[in-house]
């Protein structure tokens, strides 16, 4: 990864790495775009459609809650992330920019996503053993 990162060529086409989108970016610029008060109402509007669609689009299918991985696999020091497996820190990324967009525009619809991604960091995230109790509102 630091050698594709460092070359001075290009070297993702040579090693068959095609352009994906990135859940964890797009929620970066989806978060931006809420915060964009200086771009056209109208503009910003469309700009916000597209990238909450396409964001959900590339939600993981394997869990019943919402998350979202990477579009690569990716290897820490600690743990290893299969391709679209997901993980805390994308899923987490997207519900903060999910948030930004309720909160610009109200709406039921993202918030039950937002439930969704609080239910899946319950169910499926370790928790700290002495960590009290937790209870997900509904409404």
């Amino acid at each position: 990864m630091q050698t594709v990162k460092r070359s001075p060529l290009d070297l993702r086409p040579v090693l068959g790495i095609r352009p994906d989108d990135d859940p964890a970016s797009l929620a970066w610029v989806l978060a931006a775009h809420c915060a964009a008060e200086f771009v056209a109402p109208d503009v910003r509007s469309r700009q916000i459609d597209a990238l909450v669609a396409r964001i959900l689009e590339l939600r993981s299918p394997a869990y019943e809650e919402p998350c979202w991985g990477y579009h690569y696999d990716m290897q820490s020091r600690v743990f290893f992330y299969p391709k679209g497996d997901p993980n805390v820190i994308a899923t987490t990324f997207v519900g903060q920019a999910l948030m930004d967009v309720h909160d610009l525009r109200g709406g039921g619809d993202l918030l039950e996503v937002i439930h969704g991604i609080g239910r899946f960091h319950i169910r499926h995230v370790p928790q700290t053993p002495d960590a009290p109790e937790h209870s997900l509102a509904t409404s």
